[in-house]
């Protein structure tokens, strides 16, 4: 069959050619991965995740199948409600009732909640998937060469690790060929995305950065001073958010504190943060003393050592336990987080926040601040992104068997979205706000006939939120 001339674009059309069995099964990920097998080898069946491998290979007169032809049915197996995902993912970081991660009052191992519980899903989705395949077609081996899940979220050695199990499982024998990926392709950026990340930049630009807001800062507390030392709510929003609240906002009762490294570098702005008292703030050093050093290893080392007493009774388990070690542990990602926390430790005590706004509670650049808010009392507000709901529950707004949620209070942009929070969180509560974007824009909209926003060309882009 040759997919270009027949039309069979969907995985999901049935194809005469499959046949009832096979001898092997090779799983592949790129088409060049396949080069020495002859599409006319009707002994072995092509399978793979990528649409495009499928659609090539189906073309040249191969044999193949997509893995989600095989989950069309798939219940969960278990998974529960599919709304708990990010709660069920997140259970690792408990022992006997409290969390193992505390690191100067905040969970370390919650603010990767969400990228665990989609490499957990992933891993299940394509453990079923698999599963099915090999009981339809009944292969003597399986050839395992990779294996790409959605974002390529899992690592090599757990995509081995599925592969082996499931063939294990159903008695087929299983043939290591695999072959790492290439360097170029797209790969999945940690914890969707690591917002404690810092810029991609050079040395002397980072520099430059941290002399710039070290030097800022003390003018702008300055002017505190002069406004009577009103109390600090510290604002974690995204740059058109906070731009909004800034540029087009009346002159608080409070002062805006916010990470200069992270806004907009322009007079006009800084002269807007000038009239309504806003703190440009210098983001202090992470630097950890010697005796955090130390806690930060025990964490780890108590981790390592309840899992050496309590085996894994899973594949799923083992799978996470693996994840955990070596895209937190080893990769270096869980100590860059405990530096972030440090950061955010010093801003709270330089600055005296007495209040945190935040716009995504499940991020770490947010989740964070809000943490060591809740941790001393304060109050937590979130104010969405977007227009953005979901009915997923996670520990920043729902809280869990173990912790209180984090928000209090969701800032709506209007009547439309009043009853989300209160619905999944159960406790929390809604204020009709408005949003600072709208306003911000609203005033770009405003320019005198013929005056645009900016010269360059203007495109309309139309965004799939798939977190």
């Amino acid at each position: 069959m040759n997919s270009q001339t027949s039309g069979t674009w969907s995985i999901l059309r049935p194809n005469p050619e499959i046949q009832s069995t096979y001898r092997r099964i090779i799983l592949v990920s790129a088409e060049q991965q396949l080069s020495d097998i002859d599409p006319q080898d009707l002994e072995t069946l092509v399978v793979t995740t990528e649409w495009l491998v499928w659609w090539a290979w189906t073309a040249k007169g191969g044999h193949a199948v997509h893995t989600d032809q095989y989950i069309i049915d798939w219940d969960g197996d278990g998974f529960g409600d599919a709304k708990d995902i990010c709660l069920a993912a997140s259970d690792w970081v408990y022992a006997d009732g409290r969390d193992q991660t505390l690191f100067l009052d905040v969970s370390i191992g919650h603010q990767f909640d969400h990228e665990i519980a989609a490499a957990d899903y992933m891993f299940r989705r394509l453990y079923h998937a698999l599963g099915a395949i090999y009981r339809a077609f009944a292969p003597d081996e399986i050839v395992f060469r990779d294996l790409h899940a959605h974002l390529n979220i899992l690592d090599d050695a757990v995509k081995r690790l599925l592969v082996a199990h499931v063939a294990g499982e159903i008695g087929i024998d299983f043939v290591d060929e695999f072959m790492p990926a290439d360097p170029a392709a797209a790969f999945f950026q940690d914890a969707i995305v690591f917002a404690a990340a810092p810029p991609s930049e050079s040395r002397l630009r980072g520099w430059l950065r941290t002399l710039f807001t070290w030097a800022l800062e003390p003018v702008f507390k300055l002017r505190w001073h002069l406004r009577g030392q009103p109390k600090k709510i510290s604002f974690v929003l995204i740059e058109i958010g906070l731009r909004g609240m800034i540029e087009h906002g009346r002159t608080p009762s409070y002062a805006p504190v916010f990470i200069a490294g992270r806004s907009k570098k322009s007079l006009a702005f800084y002269r807007h943060c000038w009239r309504v008292g806003a703190i440009p703030a210098h983001f202090p050093s992470g630097r950890l003393s010697g005796g955090e050093k130390w806690r930060f290893r025990k964490i780890i080392e108590s981790i390592e050592d309840r899992w050496r007493a309590n085996p894994p009774q899973s594949p799923r388990e083992e799978a996470r336990r693996q994840y955990v070690r070596e895209r937190l542990f080893r990769s270096g990602k869980f100590l860059a987080m405990a530096r972030f926390i440090k950061r955010n430790v010093r801003l709270f005590e330089i600055h005296g926040i007495s209040h945190v706004v935040v716009s995504d509670a499940t991020a770490p650049l947010c989740q964070v601040p809000a943490e060591l808010a809740k941790s001393r009392g304060l109050g937590v507000d979130e104010m969405l992104n977007g227009i953005f709901v979901t009915p997923l529950k996670d520990s920043a707004r729902c809280g869990d068997d173990v912790n209180l949620p984090l928000v209090d209070r969701n800032l709506a942009w209007g009547k439309a979205f009043k009853n989300w929070f209160p619905d999944i969180s159960g406790t929390g509560r809604t204020e009709i706000s408005g949003y600072p974007v709208i306003d911000h824009l609203r005033a770009l909209a405003k320019l005198p006939s013929g005056k645009s926003p900016t010269s360059r060309p203007r495109a309309l882009l139309l965004t799939v939120y798939s977190g």
